[in-house]
């Protein structure tokens, strides 16, 4: 179980659009996401707000909010789209998703230079990301 940095799970209910939850699929779950809180709450000295639901069903977010850092990179995107002429396979490509992982600031320098040549670009392409991605 882990949290991610932001929104932090210490933060309560930041606005209707930002809610931090998580979902489990079984008992064995939710066991374990509760005793994650339990964990973090004792590290931390504060309360953990995050909720926890059982899962029923997943909703996917609109087009502009999918994979967003990377889709205000045209030139990254200009790549991406000859791959995936299909949204949905742009969607649920691994290679976007790590490169916009990447672009929000996720990961290490040393680690986006072992993975960029496997996420499908070119050398023009490397480049730009290695400019821009993780601090």
């Amino acid at each position: 179980m882990f949290f991610l940095p932001a929104p932090q799970p210490t933060s309560g209910i930041l606005e209707e659009a930002v809610y931090v939850c998580c979902f489990y699929h079984d008992g064995e779950q939710e066991q374990l996401l509760h005793q994650a809180k339990t964990d973090l709450a004792s590290q931390s000295g504060r309360g953990i707000y995050t909720a926890a639901y059982p899962y029923k069903e997943f909703y996917l977010a609109e087009n502009r909010h999918q994979k967003y850092k990377l889709q205000r990179q045209p030139e990254l995107m200009e790549q991406f789209s000859d791959r995936y002429p299909g949204f949905s396979d742009f969607v649920h490509s691994t290679a976007a998703a790590r490169v916009n992982c990447f672009l929000y600031g996720y990961g290490n320098k040393e680690e986006l230079k072992a993975k960029v040549g496997e996420m499908g670009l070119s050398s023009i392409g490397q480049e730009k990301l290695l400019s821009l991605g993780t601090p």
